[in-house]
């Protein structure tokens, strides 16, 4: 009942119509290599189901727009064979959280589920690799019926493997998987302590949903400080930044950021502090860029009595809003382990 198509395996390369676009998600990974891969998603883990659940906030697809290709893009450092594939897409939307989807496969569905491929051999291609990454060659499957996206809702795509030419057993085929994308930098300089000691801050990398450290080292000794947290570098309170503390008595001091956040302490007995800051569960934070710069008092440095030191910045990153829920060697299962947060890098087509 079922056959080999022989042009599907040309099909699932790269080139389609011009018309069509290609989005990458998520996003922050178009141009980026994932930080791993795995093969268990979704075609080479043997028979079974996979239904991934993709957060909208991050598939750049328009209201409206019309689904023709769903599928991953390979590791680039990996080359492996392409095997033969008895596969059965659906898809559909869903309104639930990705960190709270169901293990239970139609509970995830808002609506009914949609065949957009029926069941069929499909011939995956071979890998090639690419150096450097990351890949262009996408691995894709042409949809039978183009599925209409509704940019309100979350989106799923499910794939069902009925048989395969490994025995049915998982077979090499990574796929690239992301993980969460954050920078850090340092800027302006600080001026110098009254015994000679140059303060230094730093930052760690920031995400959403975990801690963003800055740390303070070789400030003064057991000296009161503030910390001053804020989005921008530009003005503060209507006062251009930087702005040079020299005319208020600290030369070679400069305020770098604005000051809508200030925490206060005392350094330790070796010059040192750190805050440790909860970022909140909160997707708009994601590309968010926040910046910190310490005032130590130093009663002798100058005549003002205070230490700048230079500024540290993060812009956050968020873990890949993808979801997956897995049943292992039965495709006729109905629920599944979930992996949530799991960063499968996926390729869409749409017109």
């Amino acid at each position: 009942m079922n056959r080999t198509l022989s042009a599907l395996s040309a099909a699932l390369l790269a080139s389609t119509l011009s018309a069509q676009t290609t989005v990458i998600f998520p996003p922050d990974h178009a141009t980026v290599e994932g930080s791993s891969s795995s093969s268990d998603f979704p075609f080479a883990g043997g028979v079974g189901r996979n239904q991934g659940i993709y957060s909208r906030h991050f598939l750049n697809i328009p209201n409206g727009a019309t689904i023709t290709h769903v599928g991953i893009r390979p590791d680039a450092a990996s080359t492996a064979t392409g095997r033969q594939i008895q596969l059965e897409v659906r898809m559909g939307h869903c309104i639930l959280d990705i960190g709270s989807v169901s293990g239970t496969f139609a509970t995830n569905y808002n609506t009914p589920p949609v065949t957009v491929f029926t069941q069929k051999i499909v011939t995956l291609p071979d890998l090639t690799g690419a150096n450097p990454g990351p890949a262009t060659q996408h691995v894709l499957i042409p949809l039978d019926t183009p599925f209409v996206y509704d940019r309100t809702k979350n989106l799923i795509v499910d794939y069902i493997i009925s048989a395969n030419s490994a025995g049915n057993v998982a077979f090499t085929y990574p796929s690239d998987v992301a993980s969460w994308i954050a920078s850090r930098t340092t800027f302006g300089t600080s001026c110098t302590h009254s015994n000679g000691r140059v303060p230094a801050l730093n930052t760690t990398n920031g995400f959403v949903n975990g801690t963003w450290n800055i740390s303070l080292t070789n400030g003064l000794q057991n000296a009161p400080y503030t910390m001053h947290v804020g989005a921008g570098t530009s003005s503060w309170a209507g006062i251009p930044l930087p702005f040079p503390l020299a005319g208020l008595g600290a030369p070679n001091c400069s305020l770098l950021v604005e000051f809508p956040v200030t925490l206060s302490g005392r350094t330790s007995t070796s010059g040192t502090a750190s805050v440790a800051a909860p970022v909140p569960n909160w997707i708009e934070l994601n590309d968010v860029t926040f910046y910190a710069q310490v005032l130590i008092l130093d009663l002798f440095a100058n005549s003002l009595g205070v230490i700048t030191t230079n500024g540290a910045s993060t812009t956050f990153g968020i873990e890949p809003q993808f979801t997956y829920v897995d049943a292992a060697n039965n495709p006729l299962a109905t629920t599944g382990s979930r992996r949530i947060r799991n960063g499968h890098v996926g390729v869409f087509r749409y017109n």
